[in-house]
């Protein structure tokens, strides 16, 4: 009688043994197919030869008995098929373009008797169906890839062209460097639990949480496959598609790439008017990014040469104090306040007001606690792991100290114990109402209750693309007696900013106002109608902030709401009932912008004066 382990040894090895080999994920490919001769009599001992056209790499097996063979772990490519025996002709098939992705080529050869110096070479033919696997996706060649218009030069965009893909991510979001939106399309009907299988060379590059790790070159890819459905037991433990890509390896052939720089495509500023004010100038300000000197993969100048195509005309690189935080630090010199002196010849050459900062980054038991501190002249001495001996530090360098993201990493911003100890200390002075993509509804109140500079601030780490389609990054707006730090500081102590973010204007309505005069100018102010008829007013709107507004006129008078575009003239049509009075009206149309904001729930207002004859 056996004991009970060595029944349980018995089991798991049974369960071993049926369980068989492993199957990896493969990324080469196979060829295969039988030899006959012109009767269809199976052809044992053919020699069968496999060239890789791109390489000259050959590889040869013999048929089997029944004529049968393989050739296994090729290279995706033009592939060259050859069979020969003593008594037949040599016979030639290709070239034939083998997949990515572990896919099989049947190839089935005919020889004519013959001698063996001939040979019969078969091209032209229809492209070959991979018969061997009941898979069924798609395949992206190596031409159509050097031909296609990627987005980004983004390979990963490929799976949207595939039938039954449909992407949930931000469009905007598929740059290299973010993995988000490529790492939410998805089979249409998978559910949106569904996840990607995505492999280079056959090595996965889904990492945590399922988000897409690594996304290569497009130059470096050969060939893309996407299976959708039916996948062999090597690629189907994904719910969503499976995804393979081939690099290019080297050939016979030189060949040349010439890669032109996003930089140096892009040296052009584009310029965002935005009119002054009487007795003040607005600048175009973001007070909050990061480089390599803390969790970025930017440098300073960068940074300073963005600002300036962006149409910026005041930054602070604001990398934190605490200087452990750097991906780099291991790797260069990192040391507070470098990448200010990095970036500021560069700023004095393009003429962008560089102001020295650094971000104060603290955990608390209540939620993060981030701070910038501007108009710092020593920022190593802010590195302290408290956070109140940290920002008494900053404000013993008579630096400008505003919070940062009040929501993040938090259901909703709260006036959090540490904040208000840090107030109450008079340690900071102003506030971000919106970060990156966020507003702070709840904050927006605190801004007049204790009388806080306002801020809107882009808080980039990434590399930042070109602005398009209106598009624009968080800018603060700051009404500066003169353009430079100076008056930049002076307007910030005196809380003269405004944010502007998404399409939205917050501001204090004594700077808000006669921005949007200044901004927007009726062109045709006198005219003449009929009762009953229309007229048109042509608006125009020299900033680059869009209006959306309404209007309030006479009861005889009725308008359209609508939007006036940015640096564009736009028509408001309006109606003149029949009951118009006759003669000459002089008209106050009352503006509300509704995308304006001078407070909690109160939109900014102004006055079109129109004189109209009804005749």
């Amino acid at each position: 009688m056996h004991s009970p382990f060595f029944r349980t040894a018995i089991v798991l090895l049974l369960a071993l043994l049926a369980a068989g080999p492993a199957t990896a994920q493969e990324a080469r490919s196979t060829i295969l197919g039988t030899v006959s001769d012109a009767q269809g009599a199976v052809v044992s001992g053919a020699s069968v030869t496999i060239t890789n056209r791109d390489t000259n790499e050959t590889r040869c097996v013999t048929t089997s008995p029944p004529g049968y063979y393989e050739v296994p772990f090729l290279i995706p490519g033009r592939h060259r098929v050859a069979a020969e025996l003593a008594g037949f002709k040599k016979t030639v098939r290709g070239p034939v373009d083998l997949g990515v992705g572990g896919s099989s080529l049947e190839i089935n050869l005919a020889l004519e008797v013959g001698n063996v110096v001939e040979s019969v070479t078969v091209t032209g033919e229809a492209p070959l169906l991979e018969t061997t696997t009941a898979s069924y996706g798609s395949i992206i060649p190596r031409q159509q890839i050097i031909d296609l218009p990627i987005r980004w030069m983004n390979p990963m965009t490929l799976m949207e062209l595939s039938p039954g893909m449909v992407s949930r991510g931000d469009p905007a979001s598929t740059q290299p460097w973010q993995t988000s939106a490529l790492s939410n399309i998805k089979t249409m009907g998978s559910g949106s639990a569904a996840i990607n299988e995505i492999t280079i060379d056959g090595a996965t590059v889904v990492g945590k949480d399922r988000q897409v790790g690594y996304i290569p070159n497009l130059d470096s890819v050969g060939e893309f496959k996407m299976e959708l459905m039916n996948f062999d037991v090597s690629t189907g433990h994904s719910s969503g598609a499976f995804v393979n890509m081939s690099t290019k390896s080297g050939t016979n052939r030189y060949h040349a790439l010439f890669l032109c720089s996003l930089a140096f495509a892009q040296q052009t500023r584009t310029p965002l008017p935005v009119p002054d004010i009487p007795g003040y100038k607005t600048l175009k300000a973001d007070f909050h990014m990061h480089t390599i000197f803390s969790d970025s993969n930017v440098w300073p100048t960068v940074r300073v040469e963005e600002a300036w195509r962006d149409g910026l005309d005041v930054i602070a690189i604001t990398d934190y104090a605490e200087l452990e935080h750097s991906r780099y630090k291991d790797d260069g010199k990192i040391e507070a306040g470098r990448a200010y002196a990095i970036a500021r010849p560069v700023a004095q050459q393009l003429g962008i007001i560089l102001v020295p900062a650094v971000e104060i980054e603290k955990t608390t038991p209540a939620a993060p606690a981030h701070f910038n501190a501007l108009f710092v002249s020593d920022p190593a001495a802010i590195n302290n792991p408290d956070l109140m001996t940290a920002l008494r530090a900053a404000k013993a360098q008579n630096a400008f100290v505003f919070w940062d993201h009040p929501g993040w990493g938090v259901p909703k911003a709260e006036w959090f114990p540490h904040i208000a100890a840090a107030y109450d200390e008079k340690l900071f002075s102003g506030m971000e109402i919106y970060n990156r993509r966020r507003f702070y509804p709840e904050t927006y109140p605190w801004i007049s209750e204790k009388k806080l500079t306002m801020f809107a601030n882009s808080d980039v780490h990434e590399p930042m693309s070109p602005q398009s389609g209106g598009k624009l990054r968080p800018i603060t707006l700051v009404f500066a007696r003169a353009a430079d730090l100076a008056g930049v500081r002076e307007a910030l102590d005196a809380h003269r900013t405004a944010a502007w973010a998404d399409g939205q204007l917050w501001g204090a309505e004594e700077q808000l106002r006669p921005l949007l005069e200044r901004a927007i100018t009726l062109e045709n102010p006198e005219l003449s109608a009929r009762p009953g008829s229309s007229i048109m007013l042509r608006l125009r709107n020299s900033s680059a902030i869009p209006f959306k507004y309404r209007i309030k006129a006479p009861a005889w008078l009725t308008t359209e709401d609508n939007t006036l575009a940015a640096e564009a003239i736009s028509l408001l049509r309006g109606s003149v009932a029949k009951t118009a009075p006759a003669g000459e009206q002089r008209v106050a149309l009352e503006l509300e912008v509704t995308n304006a904001w001078v407070g909690p729930g109160r939109n900014l207002t102004a006055r079109i004066p129109l004189s109209l004859t009804v005749k």
